[in-house]
């Protein structure tokens, strides 16, 4: 079982997330709502993911990791491996925003402006 934002999950059994209505009482969070505060929380993630291209540890000849002096094939492995990250998690949102998409009757926000 994983535990959550969106409480228990496990064996075929999920709890909604609450949140606060207009009246301040606590109620279960509608799935679009949900999903968009799950994309707001990607999309915060994604820019630390981004950030990490300007680590310092990428600056000078003598880059030094816990594995010791690393050659400058390994930093282009470890850029590589961070831009695959943050391809996943725009993946990740882009898929919520298709359950959004779903849940209010299949029609695109596109075609709401």
């Amino acid at each position: 079982m994983i535990e959550g934002r969106l409480g228990i999950i496990g064996h075929g059994m999920t709890y909604g997330a609450l949140g606060a209505n207009k009246e301040g009482k606590m109620e279960e969070l509608t799935m679009k709502q949900e999903c968009t505060g799950l994309r707001s929380d990607i999309q915060s993630l994604k820019i630390k993911i981004a950030d990490l291209h300007d680590h310092g540890s990428f600056k000078g000849p003598d880059m030094r990791l816990a594995c010791g002096e690393c050659p400058d094939s390994q930093k282009a492995n470890m850029h590589a491996n961070i831009t695959l990250a943050f391809r996943q998690l725009e993946d990740a949102r882009m898929r919520l925003g298709k359950v959004i998409q779903a849940a209010m009757g299949g029609v695109s926000i596109y075609d709401e402006a």
